[in-house]
């Protein structure tokens, strides 16, 4: 399943922009695409400095109902962190949007709304192997007859996703692909026929 993450990933942006020794993201003037603003998000220019941390904490604290939250970082050696990174990304829009624009050295990280857009899809994609990955850490011990149906409701859920945005079709496919090989060669498993036997 992590596979198939970052093969969807890796069909959206480039994954080595999570390492931990990867450099700052530096947009170019009016080059706007899926793999700038995540990298941007990526690289966090507000964590970098504890004054910027500060003045955005205040930002969202002067939002009514908002919690004081910061952004979270992708690492490419955790579990859903591209995820998570995105899903307090999306919490913090609206400070996040109000802080960048008011700061001259930040607007270059600001995104439009079709960018945020293009987070919430990415986040529909990723919430999928997510919730998957959810329901077999509930288990103490997790048995193939529980992993092998969870297995396939994840790929049934992405083909599903498929037919309801099929502006994303190619992104989810390379996930899929990763998959369905792995359930090419499950098949195979003697295992596999006694665990989903009834």
């Amino acid at each position: 399943v992590n596979l198939a993450c970052k093969a969807v990933l890796s069909a959206i942006t480039k994954m080595q922009l999570a390492a931990q020794d990867a450099p700052d993201f530096e947009p170019q003037p009016h080059q706007h695409e899926i793999e700038d603003f995540f990298e941007a998000l990526d690289q966090d220019p507000i964590r970098v400095s504890s004054l910027r941390r500060q003045q955005f904490s205040e930002t969202v604290q002067s939002i009514p109902d908002m919690k004081d939250l910061q952004l979270i970082k992708d690492v490419d050696t955790q579990w859903s962190s591209t995820l998570l990174m995105i899903v307090r990304a999306l919490e913090l829009q609206e400070p996040l949007s109000q802080f960048l624009s008011d700061d001259s050295d930040l607007k270059k990280y600001q995104l439009s709304p079709v960018e945020w857009e293009a987070l919430e899809t990415i986040k529909d994609i990723l919430m999928i192997p997510h919730a998957f990955q959810q329901v077999l850490s509930f288990e103490k011990t997790p048995t193939l007859g529980d992993t092998i149906p969870a297995f396939q409701a994840m790929i049934t859920a992405w083909k599903k996703l498929q037919n309801e945005q099929p502006e994303v079709t190619d992104i989810i496919q390379a996930g899929l692909d990763k998959l369905e090989g792995y359930q090419d060669k499950l098949d195979l498993v003697p295992a596999n026929i006694l665990a989903t036997r009834k």
